[in-house]
């Protein structure tokens, strides 16, 4: 799933193998982001953690480049146009969207099974259109209506904020494609494209193909930021597999471990951002990351963790 980063390759640009797409010259960033996959759940609690954690003096938004996967794609975006993410999860949840997410939980396995295969595969990129033919064919509400969902209505219009980078692959070759203001591609619609699900929602039209959720490749993708002096990677999820785990979901915890190490073989230091217990309880350790009810509750527990965070963060403000 992750092999070294190639540091020379230009933002936008579709990649087979994991390249440094966030900097023409990743070893001139000082300071990374990285933000997961996680679902409206998930995407609650991050919005909540970095909100928290701005208010204890320490913003995530300094970051050079912000890398986001999926959820990840709408904390951060938001987050480099200096928006107050917890504010716009709180009113997003009021709004009247139809809940496309029901069904999803109950098949999430199966479909991160799919992922962690494709990734083992002789050739991964064609596993990963394989799954882009089912995501295409799947009965899903409508593209536009998903484009229009208020959850991305705050960035539409909205300019490309340079440090932003948002994830996702094409249903067509199966490849990794990194969005970037250099891509000249709606921000809107590339966010959406990097939290489109596949089987939940439709993907998304840009530049003449149809892109899902960048999460098929990885549900990180942190090893778009190697070459980085200093990385901060906040995960949704555990990513310590817990006892019993299926083999194939043991060896996608076993890939994202290599992609963490690419950072810090590049020199990079690394911080890892993981789910305190108390949304490790509520998200039922990620099985329930789909349960918009628990939206409300997600964004407080972030921002309880992110007083306990911040203090070994601090110095990460000082570089």
């Amino acid at each position: 799933m992750t092999p070294q980063a190639n540091p020379g390759e230009p933002a936008g640009t579709s990649t087979t193998p994991a390249s440094a797409a966030t900097a023409r010259d990743a070893s001139q960033i000082e300071r990374a982001l990285v933000l997961s996959g996680g679902g409206p759940v998930g995407r609650a609690w991050m919005a909540g953690l970095v909100a928290g954690l701005i208010d204890e003096g320490v913003d995530l938004g300094r970051a050079e480049i912000i890398v986001g996967t999926s959820a990840g794609a709408i904390v951060g975006a938001q987050l480099a146009l200096g928006m107050d993410v917890a504010a716009l999860v709180a009113d997003s949840n009021r709004q009247s969207d139809p809940n496309i997410y029901s069904s999803a939980a109950a098949g999430l396995d199966d479909l991160l099974v799919e992922f962690a295969a494709a990734a083992r595969a002789a050739n991964p990129d064609r596993a990963r259109a394989a799954i882009g033919r089912k995501a295409l064919a799947a009965d899903t509400i409508s593209e536009d209506a998903f484009v229009g969902r208020s959850v991305y209505s705050a960035l539409t219009g909205q300019a490309w904020p340079p440090a932003f980078r948002a994830t996702a692959v094409s249903t067509t070759t199966g490849r990794l494609v990194v969005w970037s203001k250099d891509s000249q591609v709606d921000l809107a619609k590339a966010v959406t494209s990097s939290s489109s699900v596949p089987g939940v929602s439709p993907p998304v039209t840009l530049s003449g193909d149809r892109y899902m959720d960048g999460g098929v490749r990885s549900s990180l993708n942190a090893d778009l930021a190697a070459g980085a002096r200093f990385v901060i990677v906040v995960s949704c999820f555990s990513l310590t597999p817990p006892d019993g785990i299926d083999a194939h979901l043991r060896h996608l915890y076993k890939d994202l471990a290599r992609e963490l190490d690419t950072i810090t073989v590049a020199g990079g230091s690394l911080e890892i951002i993981e789910p305190g217990p108390e949304f490790l309880n509520l998200s039922g350790y990620g099985s329930r990351l789909m349960d918009t009810s628990l939206v409300p509750e997600a964004v407080q527990a972030g921002r309880r963790q992110a007083r306990t965070e911040s203090t070994r963060l601090g110095s990460w403000m000082q570089h």
